[in-house]
């Protein structure tokens, strides 16, 4: 778990459940995009949250989740996986190109 740097912070867990072939407010579709929103929101106003069980697709993305830590994570992924052939469905790093 990343942490922040304050000596007291909140845990807030937003737990929802669809129905299955639902289109309404009810449905996954509908409740993935106000996570979205949820998100958003929290970024703009600067709240500094992080998702568990994330969905990024970029490595800047993680970055910003990592935050501060994110150099030392870089570094122990590069010495003890330097292929990047562990959690490759993370798409935190990019797969190593083998020299042919």
């Amino acid at each position: 778990m990343v942490t922040p740097d304050e000596d007291i912070f909140y845990l807030v867990g937003l737990l929802s459940s669809a129905k299955p072939h639902s289109t309404g407010k009810d449905g996954l579709e509908h409740i993935i995009k106000q996570n979205d929103r949820i998100l958003r929101l929290c970024e703009r106003k600067q709240l500094g949250v992080k998702q568990y069980l994330p969905q990024y697709k970029t490595q800047n993305e993680w970055k910003v989740h990592f935050g501060k830590q994110w150099g030392v994570y870089s570094r122990r992924k590069s010495t003890y996986d330097p292929l990047a052939i562990l959690a490759p469905g993370q798409r935190i790093f990019k797969k190593a190109v083998p020299f042919q």
